[in-house]
């Protein structure tokens, strides 16, 4: 127990040393230019001539993923504007913009999109300008290569990154083999919830060897990651293997920390592994394709398998698009999209020929380790958070049952710090009703009822006292019953948790001893006195002294089964399904 606890002693001792060499090894590679690369483009020449050789030069280019591209005076004007000009045409534009889109009775909607439409090419011209000029200073030092990126200056998820590789060993056109450095440190802004910013260094060293006959590269990396917010430490193995036309990569992650309170709620971080492929589409010079397969070990629940599938187009040398779906145990597919600019931009930008091959792959060249090409790996550690319409949720686990719950209600934006914190109430549904708008505490409300389960009159809060919120009788009990659960058409809960029904509730409330308000808040579920919202009127009821929390069990031709909790009692009750309550979503067997 003694060494256990001296080597844990050492590891966080270590990891805090790593965050100064990190900042000092920066400064180093960006202020030594102790190795010098022959500039990339040469190795491609018949007879490159000796004064280019004896050239110690390297055309660096930064690699920045950014949400839309970035915006170049046309090369072809005839007359330069001066910046007077230029800014009075962007205000005409904008004018336009808005003009074209407005009730020109409406004088202030005019002035807020006139004014809106500026603000956002403005904050859009900025970080183009910021990314620029931050990758072309970045690149001015060191041998190798760095990017920065800066983005989301118009919203509250300011995101940014700087990542650079830089050759340890002496690099020229005569290297057979390579050592590097990598490192990088990334934050954004994942969600709307408190706990949502997380921030990432990685540190890693890696040997790279040319291989038959100088066609292919072969390597090994070894990394470290650490999370600032939760301390999470990570490390990993790589190999990886490269040739013109297709890569592989091989990761092995292992978790060095165990569990930590994030936001008063315990969090796992996940060991695992990746592989990951891209090789050019057959008959297609100017696109590739990219798979990864994944697996993580989550301790607590079924172990996460996935892939992701994607196919990557170069629109010109500079600009590439990338789509594609990702697809596990754990969550219905979802699609993706990802515009990557090189920056700076070349002066010449000619469209790619999407044209078709007459032969399915371009022939193999020589490979060139002063590529530098960036290790392919997941740079962010996974962990039990959970990524749900903009929110990120954490999971806690019951030690009277073992079933997992997350760690806050639907909408909540983050766990409980006392029974009658607003930010942890959450929103309120009812009764197997969808996720489509009603369930904002602020909706408006209206008396016309749907016409089926599947499509509400509107996104309102809808008005019944007689019942149900949906129209007719055909539409109860086991069919309302059914598009609650995981996968039914009104699921409202992240893949792999459900509401809970009426016994699994009750398992972990009232005979797990929460007999009132307050033992409600200091049970691990951390439950608010969240309150409901009226059947009658839309009104909210009991705010700060009653917990109103749905199960999917429902009791009759109109009622449903509830958890009520007051200062006093805790009890399961049925209420009418058009009232609006609380859902506290449970993992599924």
């Amino acid at each position: 127990m003694q060494n256990t606890t001296k080597s844990h002693i050492i590891l966080a001792s270590a990891f805090k040393q790593l965050k100064h060499f990190f900042a000092l090894s920066l400064l180093i590679t960006f202020s030594l230019n102790a190795f010098s690369v022959d500039d990339s483009q040469q190795l491609n020449k018949e007879e490159p001539s000796k004064e280019a050789l004896n050239k110690k030069e390297f055309n660096k280019e930064a690699y920045l993923d950014l949400s839309k591209p970035y915006q170049q005076n046309n090369p072809q004007s005839a007359k330069q504007d001066n910046q007077a000009t230029t800014i009075l045409k962007e205000v005409a534009g904008a004018a336009r913009t808005a003009l074209g889109s407005t009730n020109s009775g409406n004088t202030d909607q005019l002035g807020k999109k006139v004014t809106t439409d500026i603000k956002n090419q403005a904050i859009n011209k900025t970080e183009g300008l910021v990314n620029d000029k931050a990758n072309k200073f970045l690149n001015a030092f060191g041998a190798g290569r760095s990017e920065v990126s800066i983005n989301g200056m118009n919203t509250s998820r300011l995101n940014y990154s700087i990542k650079t590789i830089q050759p340890l060993s002496e690099l020229n056109t005569n290297s057979k083999e390579l050592t590097f450095f990598q490192g990088g440190i990334a934050s954004n802004r994942r969600s709307e919830s408190n706990d949502s910013r997380r921030t990432t260094i990685n540190l890693g060293v890696g040997h790279r060897l040319l291989v038959e006959d100088d066609m292919a590269i072969v390597g090994i990396n070894v990394f470290t990651d650490y999370e600032t917010k939760s301390k999470h430490r990570r490390l990993s193995l790589g190999l990886e293997y490269q040739r013109t036309n297709f890569s592989a990569n091989i990761n092995k992650y292992h978790i060095l920390s165990g569990k930590k309170v994030v936001n008063a709620a315990k969090e796992a971080a996940w060991s695992g592994y990746d592989v990951k492929f891209s090789g050019q589409a057959p008959y297609l010079p100017w696109a590739k394709i990219k798979g990864t397969y994944y697996y993580w070990d989550t301790k607590t629940g079924p172990n996460i398998k996935g892939n992701i599938l994607g196919v990557d187009i170069e629109l010109t040398p500079s600009v590439s698009f990338e789509f594609g779906q990702e697809n596990n145990n754990t969550m219905n597919a979802t699609n993706y999209g990802k515009l990557t600019v090189k920056l700076p931009l070349g002066n010449k930008q000619k469209s790619t020929n999407f044209a078709i091959a007459s032969k399915a792959f371009k022939d193999s060249r020589k490979m060139d380790l002063g590529e530098l090409a960036w290790v392919e790996r997941n740079n962010k550690i996974k962990n039990s958070t959970i990524l749900f319409h903009g929110l990120a949720y954490s999971v806690v686990t019951s030690k009277k049952t073992g079933r997992v719950w997350l760690d806050r209600n639907l909408g909540a934006r983050q766990v409980c710090t006392s029974s009658t914190d607003e930010a942890c109430y959450g929103d309120l549904y009812q009764w197997g009703r969808a996720k489509d708008g009603h369930e904002s505490r602020t909706s408006g409300t209206t008396t016309t009822r749907a016409s089926s389960i599947t499509t509400p009159a509107s996104n309102d809060f809808i008005l019944n006292n007689s019942g149900d919120w949906v129209s007719g009788t055909t539409v109860s009990n086991s069919k309302l019953t059914a598009v609650w659960r995981d996968g039914g058409v009104n699921d409202i809960c992240p893949a792999g948790f459900s509401v809970p029904n009426t016994d699994e509730l009750k398992a972990d409330t009232i005979d797990s001893g929460v007999s009132n308000t307050a033992t409600a808040f200091s049970s691990f579920l951390r439950l608010p006195a969240a309150g409901s919202r009226n059947k009658f009127d839309g009104g909210l009821n009991n705010l700060g002294s009653v917990a109103f929390l749905w199960s999917w069990k429902d009791n009759n031709a109109t009622d449903s089964d509830y958890l009520r909790i007051d200062v006093n009692s805790s009890q399961i009750r049925n209420q009418a399904r058009s009232q609006g309550g609380s859902i506290r979503c449970i993992k599924d067997l």
